[in-house]
């Protein structure tokens, strides 16, 4: 916004710094962020809807309004005491001040009163689940209207994708850290695999699946100190090459047993190392591509000292991400828990020790809506013996839902239960994420709808085009065909294509953004005129990555454009015309008028018989009446051409008004009025064309003589402001009925009229009289009661307009 905001402003602004909605605002870090097309888009749209030249999206912090996409402003930082929006999030729903010069709260404000002369605002907060109201997004125009009431909607569902879109940009920084602690994780599993104290190690599973062959791949440093077995010994070689034929074949048929049943296998063998013999528990999860088993995970833990190892095992546990648990299902149904880690506690609030020894304590917890899929999963994974994953709902220690994931494999046990060993993970945020995604594309769709405004998207990597459902309906296309770039192309006017392929060029050499009209033609023949805007998208490295933008619809704007320039150039020939006209009228009628009047005047002088004195008079009067009416037409015309020059000078107002008020004297005493004239002591200097401002001020006493009856009074008074002076004429005559005061300064308009008419005159005195003052850059004002008169009163700069037209 300008300067202006440095100005007071009265009235009480309600306080924002409530503790909660700040937080709110700043766990989104939005505040004091460079531009970002999404938001800009959201603002364009506002303004587009409402037909604005304003608009904005607006955050609210303690000390002041920040915005984050405007179109129409300069200044992002405004402070709270001249802000409209601090109001607008008071409320939950839209704010619309149809005119801000008519609204106590607003009428003062500095943007109301100066630059841009903002007269109409309408806002929709932006409201958070939790009901913190952080900010708006708003238009704004200098004309005072009131908006629809599908408007406020439409005004609405940009502030709720505002949100989605606020949402979606945590969501994008909380994938960043989550990708960033993925990758903490992989470094932390190397660390892991390398750094526990249990013998991991990795095979390679080679040839068909009823007779696979083993390559050892890795092992991990502790495998290699308890057996005895380095990596450089042992890669590429099979356990039969490592153990000899016979414990070698025995190893191997552990490992063909987990290839055929596709399943995790664990069993306990003694084996003979370098290191000597040692007893350990082993594990073999299969890796499956395709179905097929392409890879075994083997850990083998050390028992030779079961405390020892149930230490590490703990330890293992306790670092990884999740709960570890292991769920079992006997024969007959009955569910248990054989091992959950501590973890389970903060996710749920139950015990370890509380899930082992009762289910139902974890399993309450689940929803009850979610309870029977979950059981339901669990039998079909039991009955199949097919991994199982499942989402859920349940209840956390706060008592709020959230949502969990769990995956494992099932396995047989030898009184034929299922255990299913697994790790189970909060997935809240990402499905909070994944569904405000999607209501951000519905409302993205739905919005794009109702303004015909649609979108594209070209990845510049892989090469993928995306097209919104509204551009395809604005391009004639159908929904489900596929369309290429080359399609697009084809459609757009042969007349066109090379100005688009121009910009399309700089943007993507340069970044220059696109904002072109063409025409189209589609595949039914008709043909549209299609407003397209596009830009480039950076990555972190400043890598030109995708290109996205929008297409508007705007064929008939271009047609309404193209009549309002047939139309104003047809008025502007009219003009010259009728300037024409009353040029040759003024030269055919002023001459010879110029001799009737002369003449008169001549007879006057004449001592002629009482009858023809009185028609010689009636003469003259009628002539001057007549030259005085075609001044006024030729005056009026001057004015609405905008061909009126001034000529601003140095002007002592005191002599200048008190002289032309005395000049009415004998036209006072004619009508039996008093007419007095009040101008201050001291001088009262003005830069202002003098011609002007006597025209003026003839016409407002002329006006007030001929309206006030005989033993009424006229006052004329001067006033001087530091930057303006006021003149008041001030009359007690037949004053002016309410009804007719908005007609007042209309061209030839009385309040009476016709034969019935009780006062002479053009009806154009009033009319030059506003166009003089607002070409002075000042303004008019009339204050009446019929019956008892009336007040006109006139402001003018002292200074003249630096816009003002030029002297000749």
């Amino acid at each position: 916004m300008s300067s202006a905001s440095s100005e007071h402003v009265s009235g009480t602004v309600p306080s924002p710094d409530d503790p909660e909605r700040l937080a709110a605002l700043r766990a989104f870090d939005i505040l004091d962020t460079p531009s970002e097309a999404a938001f800009d888009r959201i603002a364009e749209l506002a303004a587009h809807l409402f037909d604005a030249p304003f608009a904005a999206v607006n955050f609210v912090d303690a000390h002041r309004q920040w915005s984050k996409s405007m179109v129409g402003f300069d200044e992002r930082v405004t402070r709270l005491d001249v802000s409209f929006c601090v109001h607008a999030i008071q409320s939950s729903g839209p704010t619309v001040v149809e005119d801000a010069a008519e609204d106590d709260r607003f009428a003062d404000n500095p943007y109301v009163t100066g630059d841009p002369g903002i007269r109409f605002y309408a806002g929709a907060p932006l409201e958070t689940a939790d009901g913190h109201r952080l900010g708006t997004v708003c238009v704004l125009d200098t004309t005072p209207h009131a908006p629809p009431a599908d408007r406020l909607r439409q005004l609405q569902h940009l502030a709720a994708m505002a949100m989605d879109e606020l949402a979606l940009r945590s969501e994008v920084k909380q994938r960043q850290t989550m990708e960033h602690q993925l990758r903490a994780l992989t470094r932390e599993y190397e660390t892991v695999f390398d750094h526990t104290q249990d013998a991991l190690f990795l095979l390679d599973v080679q040839g068909p699946a009823a007779d696979p062959s083993f390559e050892i791949v890795r092992l991990n440093a502790a495998h290699e100190q308890v057996t005895g077995l380095s990596m450089e010994a042992v890669r590429g070689r099979t356990p039969r090459d490592v153990l000899g034929p016979e414990v070698g074949a025995r190893v191997a048929a552990n490992y063909r047993r987990c290839v055929a049943e596709r399943d995790v296998i664990e069993y306990e063998e003694e084996l003979p190392f370098p290191n000597g013999r040692r007893l350990f528990h082993t594990r073999l999860s299969p890796v499956m591509n395709d179905g097929t088993v392409t890879e075994i995970v083997g850990i083998s833990r050390d028992i030779t000292h079961p405390k020892e190892q149930k230490q590490r095992f703990q330890a293992l546990v306790q670092n990884m991400p999740g709960v570890v648990y292991q769920f079992a299902m006997a024969p007959d149904g009955t569910l248990s828990i054989p091992y959950i880690s501590p973890s389970i506690e903060a996710l749920t609030g139950v015990r370890p020790e509380q899930a082992m020894d009762d289910p139902e304590a974890l399993l309450g917890r689940i929803h009850p809506a979610d309870r029977e899929a979950f059981t339901a999963s669990m039998r079909t994974s039991a009955h199949h013996r097919a991994p199982w994953e499942w989402e859920g709902r349940y209840t956390a220690p706060s008592g709020a839902l959230r949502w969990v994931q769990a995956a494992s494999q099932p396995r047989l046990q030898r009184d034929g239960a299922i255990l299913w060993d697994g790790l189970l993970m909060d997935v809240t945020e990402r499905k909070r994420a994944e569904r405000e995604l999607r209501r951000s594309r519905e409302r993205l769709a739905h919005v794009q709808e109702i303004a015909h405004l649609g979108s594209w998207e070209r990845n510049l990597q892989t090469g993928a085009l995306y097209w919104s459902d509204e551009t395809r309906r604005i391009f004639g296309w159908d929904p489900e065909e596929p369309v290429t770039f080359d399609d697009f192309m084809a459609s757009v006017h042969p007349a066109d294509r090379a100005a688009l392929r121009a910009q399309q060029q700089r943007l993507r050499e340069h970044g220059t953004p696109i904002d072109i009209k063409f025409r189209v033609t589609r595949p039914d023949g008709e043909e549209r005129v299609i407003h397209e805007r596009g830009a480039a998208t950076l990555d972190a490295r400043g890598v030109m990555t995708r290109l996205t933008g929008t297409v508007l619809d705007v064929t008939e704007r271009t047609e309404r454009e193209r009549e309002l320039i047939a139309a104003k150039e047809t008025a502007e020939e009219m003009n010259r015309l009728k300037s024409a006209f009353l040029t040759n009228m003024s030269h055919e009628i002023r001459t010879p008028l110029t001799s009737i009047i002369g003449f008169s005047e001549l007879l006057r002088d004449m001592d002629l018989p009482a009858s023809a004195d009185q028609f010689t008079t009636l003469i003259l009067r009628g002539g001057r009446r007549l030259l005085n009416t075609l001044n006024s037409v030729l005056d009026l015309s001057q004015l609405e051409a905008g061909s009126m020059i001034l000529r601003p000078e140095a002007v002592n107002l005191r002599p200048l008004v008190r002289n032309l008020a005395e000049s009415f004297g004998p036209q006072a005493r004619e009508a039996d009025v008093q007419l007095d004239v009040t101008v201050p002591p001291a001088p009262t200097r003005a830069t202002i064309d003098p011609t002007a401002l006597r025209r003026i001020v003839s016409n407002l006493i002329s006006n007030a003589i001929k309206f006030t009856d005989g033993g009424g009074h006229v006052t004329v008074r001067l006033a001087g402001h530091p930057d303006t002076f006021v003149i008041d004429v001030t009359d007690t005559g037949v004053g002016i009925d309410p009804a007719f005061v908005p007609h007042l300064f209309e061209a030839f308009t009385q309040e009476s009229t016709g034969d019935a008419r009780a006062f002479e005159g053009s009806g154009l005195g009033l009319t030059i009289t506003k166009r003089l003052v607002e070409l002075l850059g000042g303004s008019i004002t009339v204050e009446s009661v019929k019956g008892e008169g009336s007040t006109f009163t006139v402001q003018l700069p002292r200074t003249a307009r630096e816009d003002a037209p030029e002297m000749g």
